[in-house]
């Protein structure tokens, strides 16, 4: 036998009763409020959803300590303050696992996790979270430090078994079937409640292999490793049976497109210079993205990798996931292409290289003075929320 660990359980609480008698088992349970942490005294009489995720770790989870924390009030309210209050937690308790059957999808909110995923990730603390029902990108579960798991209902997988996704675009590690729940059936049997099969039920269940594998090798294991043994586990199928998103190559996008091209001369102070128009939208409180094909993707800056090729097809699919208001293209003028000039609603570009791309002057915005810092950014700003004010 393996040393017993500890797995927490952060979603809206938990039937403390209902848990024992269909598992078996004892759990703690806390309120995380935005400030303090306090174990919870007072029964939850129903059937919760926090109830069934605990209960499906439970069931997977050999010789664990099992702890339930709250982040939800009776009324489903949470903050993103009562989250870092639970992983604050979890850090000074160095729990072993987290099981995170909920997040956000709002990429403003991202940064203020930031320090706390990243300290959790470094203490070799595994955290496993679920993708939006929605399936757009979703917060912790896509950030890097992070396991990310979605249901998928692929034919070719049987009961329990899962696809791995090395690097994938949407920072989804785990696209898992769902595995028989004798805690499931018990609930329906005891009580008359279930839920239907989700991200939320798949993750506690991905959550609970990881305890095992952390009980059976008897020492704490960093996520890296944690990624191998996965990969390699005989539950994992190869990813190539995931069929392939179906985009319609003739769907409009539908918001702007706004393309930014740099050349070899200044090309730091233009890279520098998307980020900075990036953060004007964004405190602003527009939606938005930086798509290039040389910049690495860093989910805490709204920043991706794309591929050349299919452009029209890799900018629907970053619009679908992150619901945007407006995508910046960053492109080099070597690799400005008559397909990225036909999506582009505004190319911004220096001077120099627009005399040679041939580009219509009604959607063009120029940036000159680059090399001198000179960035006007406010100005540019105006000159694009004008330009589409003007266009309805």
């Amino acid at each position: 036998m393996g040393k017993k660990i500890s797995i927490a359980i952060i979603d809206n609480g938990i039937n403390q009763k209902a848990f024992y008698e269909v598992t078996g088992k004892h759990i703690d349970s806390y309120y995380a409020s935005d400030k303090n942490f306090t174990q919870i005294t007072e029964e939850i009489h129903s059937i919760n959803h926090g109830t069934f995720c605990s209960a499906i770790v439970a069931e997977f989870a050999p010789n664990t300590k099992f702890i339930n924390i709250a982040v939800f009030d009776e009324k489903g309210n949470s903050s993103i303050d009562r989250f870092r209050t639970a992983l604050n937690w979890c850090c000074a308790n160095n729990i072993d696992v987290i099981s995170m059957s909920t997040g956000f999808t709002n990429w403003f909110e991202v940064k203020d996790i930031e320090y706390e995923i990243k300290k959790l990730y470094n203490m070799g603390i595994v955290i496993v979270a679920a993708c939006s029902n929605r399936n757009i990108i979703t917060y912790p579960a896509s950030l890097p430090e992070v396991l990310g798991v979605k249901y998928c209902d692929c034919s070719k997988l049987k009961e329990g078994e899962y696809i791995f996704v090395p690097n994938s675009k949407d920072g989804i590690d785990i696209k898992s079937s769902m595995p028989k729940l004798e805690c499931m059936n018990k609930f329906k049997l005891n009580y008359g409640v279930g839920l239907g099969v989700s991200n939320s039920l798949v993750t506690p269940y991905i959550a609970g292999l990881i305890s095992n594998i952390i009980v059976e090798k008897n020492e704490k294991i960093n996520i890296e490793d944690i990624r191998n043994m996965l990969i390699t586990n005989p539950l994992a199928k190869n990813h190539t049976c995931l069929s392939a998103s179906d985009y319609d190559e003739n769907k409009k996008i539908g918001i702007p497109i706004v393309t930014i091209v740099c050349d070899n001369e200044y090309k730091s102070e233009i890279s520098n210079f998307s980020k900075l128009l990036l953060d004007c939208f964004q405190t602003e409180e527009y939606s938005t993205a930086l798509l290039s094909f040389d910049t690495k993707t860093d989910f805490y800056a709204n920043t991706f990798q794309i591929k050349r090729g299919d452009i029209q097809k890799q900018l629907l699919y970053f619009h679908e996931k992150l619901i945007l208001d407006i995508i910046f293209v960053l492109v080099s003028s070597k690799n400005f292409s008559k397909e990225i000039d036909n999506i582009s609603d505004l190319v911004l570009v220096n001077s120099k290289i627009d005399c040679c791309l041939n580009l219509d002057e009604e959607k063009v915005i120029t940036i000159n003075g680059l090399g001198k810092n000179d960035y006007l950014l406010d100005e540019i700003y105006d000159k694009i929320i004008t330009k589409f004010a003007e266009e309805g």
